[in-house]
């Protein structure tokens, strides 16, 4: 700031004392009346030069601040949330920026969050399920599958089922080794004694048993059905049990001699047995046993009336 000019000050000279003017002298009387100082402007003092350079009221506003890049406020928002497990905080994102550029990747990330919830949820349902379930029971496994296929314990299940039905098999085949029970002693000594047949019945008998041993190996139940006449119902249901569980499987009935016949109906001893293998490549044999087969005549032929054990 340059220096103010110094201040002009004018000092008037004293009046020197001069004699009194006469009586009626109007120019003396004049002449002795002080006269004025020369009056001049006073220079600007620097008190209030400074205070004109720096007052507020006279300087320009500055502009107000340009408001933000929405780009650069979605880009950074984007930024804090991309990593967050919370789907509520990628759903206020998109909300937020229904439009941006991230919105995709956010409901992509919504997306993934969301499966990852659900997997967890039923991995906890799927645990809890197999720690509460009767492993014994087949019903149970088979529903538990059913509601956790291609589960963390399908293998598992799967693995007790192929058991129980193993079990199941090597059940069926104890219970058919005893299809009917053997006749009491005082029931066969009250049949009728033997008498000789020619050997045409002992060949159409023989072709029966052969008849019986195909369609027991073609594992058809009704194949057995129409040699078997009148088979229980429960050694039906055992049969269709045994076929559908056996993968491979080999059933032999031998005469072990001619057959007795009377009148309409004949005896005769086989010896039978049993091997398969089950489809969980467990072996099961039921070893040679003795049987007594009764057949009765039919129209179309000799028919198995019943198979005991001996």
């Amino acid at each position: 700031m340059p220096a103010a000019p110094p201040a002009v000050i004018e000092i008037a000279p004293k009046p020197s004392p001069v004699a009194a003017p006469k009586s009626g002298d109007k120019s003396a009387t004049r002449a002795i009346l002080p006269q004025p100082a020369p009056i001049r402007a006073a220079a600007p003092s620097s008190q209030s030069v400074v205070a004109t350079e720096t007052n507020p009221a006279s300087a320009p506003e500055p502009p107000p601040p340009a408001p933000p890049d929405p780009r650069v406020v979605e880009a950074q928002d984007w930024e804090r949330t991309r990593t967050t497990n919370s789907v509520d905080e990628i759903n206020a994102f998109i909300r937020r920026h229904p439009s941006g550029s991230f919105t995709d990747a956010a409901r992509a990330r919504a997306t993934q969050l969301q499966q990852q919830l659900q997997a967890a949820a039923a991995s906890q349902a799927e645990q809890a399920d197999w720690d509460s379930l009767d492993k014994s029971r087949r019903a149970s496994v088979q529903e538990f599958l059913s509601r956790h296929s291609a589960g963390a314990h399908d293998p598992d299940a799967r693995a007790i089922l192929a058991d129980l039905d193993r079990r199941d098999a090597e059940a069926r085949i104890a219970s058919a080794r005893v299809i009917e029970p053997p006749k009491p002693p005082e029931f066969r000594e009250r049949e009728t004694p033997a008498v000789p047949r020619d050997s045409g019945d002992q060949q159409a008998i023989l072709q029966a048993l052969s008849a019986y041993q195909s369609a027991y190996n073609s594992r058809n139940v009704s194949a057995v059905q129409k040699v078997w006449r009148g088979m229980p119902k429960s050694t039906a249901d055992a049969l269709n049990q045994q076929f559908r569980y056996a993968r491979e499987m080999s059933f032999r009935i031998a005469p072990a001699g001619s057959a007795n016949i009377s009148g309409d109906t004949a005896t005769i001893l086989c010896n039978r047995n049993l091997e398969l293998t089950t489809r969980d490549n467990q072996k099961v044999s039921s070893g040679n046993e003795r049987v007594e087969v009764t057949l009765s005549r039919t129209p179309a032929g000799w028919a198995i009336r019943s198979i005991a054990a001996r």
